[in-house]
């Protein structure tokens, strides 16, 4: 609408439309050179319900599984270190996590452990449903997204909890929770 209002007041800036998308860097181009995109532009580029968000965040833990089995270190996990290629398969980078992703204890120098990396998931699939970090720790998923059900907001929430005692210790433990709801519905 602020477009519209821009191009009625002066002929001369018909054109901004199409300057501002121009400024932007198409999702095609935002690719590694070996094919992948980061999560963050992912998001970006679109859109995506409940389901298919959790089905993305499970790949995630289960890609992060198998990168502890090689060695990966803890406390580096954001939406920057989370490549995605054609296939929806998950690989990570070295790419340094923002300050929002990082654990309540890696912020104050703790040695960060599993549930440190379980934190900085639970941010990342709240700004995957919500398609924002603001209101992460007070304000509930399900009042940002209605559509959102109430075990995967109470499961973010567990995530994010500031005592590292009080959230999952490690992914087995979500991925087994996410089972033993999965088996209930049916």
């Amino acid at each position: 609408e602020v477009l519209r209002n821009i191009d009625s007041i002066d002929s001369l800036y018909k054109d901004v439309r199409e300057r501002i998308h121009n400024l932007g860097i198409a999702p095609d181009t935002q690719k590694t050179l070996d094919g992948k995109i980061s999560l963050r532009n992912f998001m970006k580029s679109r859109r995506t319900d409940p389901k298919n968000s959790l089905k993305l965040w499970l790949q995630i833990l289960k890609g992060l599984q198998d990168s502890y089995r090689l060695g990966k270190e803890y406390g580096t996990i954001s939406p920057d270190s989370i490549l995605i290629d054609d296939n929806n398969n998950i690989s990570f980078s070295g790419a340094v996590p923002a300050r929002a992703y990082q654990s309540p204890e890696k912020l104050r120098g703790l040695d960060p452990d599993q549930s440190s990396d379980v934190y900085s998931l639970g941010i990342i699939l709240y700004e995957m449903l919500t398609g924002t970090l603001e209101g992460v720790g007070s304000q509930r998923i399900i009042n940002i997204e209605p559509d959102t059900p109430e075990w995967l907001d109470d499961m973010v929430i567990k995530c994010i909890k500031k005592v590292r005692g009080d959230r999952y210790q490690r992914i087995e433990e979500i991925l087994e929770n996410i089972k033993t709801l999965s088996r209930a519905k049916k």
